[in-house]
């Protein structure tokens, strides 16, 4: 059996769809005979942004 790993990614929901892409284009989320198998659930993120951060402003 191959090895399995867990890729973690937040990305802002407008964005989702395109990493989402780019990770499968770039060989991850295979599964048997499938290709760009993923698993998104919504969340509400929280953080205070320290001197220097570049946070995304989105919607």
């Amino acid at each position: 059996m191959a090895e399995l790993h867990a890729l973690v990614v937040y990305v802002p929901a407008s964005h989702t769809h395109r990493v989402l892409a780019a990770i499968g284009d770039a060989g991850a989320g295979r599964l048997g005979n499938y290709s760009h198998c993923s698993f998104v659930t919504p969340g509400t993120g929280r953080f205070t942004p320290q001197e220097g951060a570049r946070p995304f402003h989105g919607q």
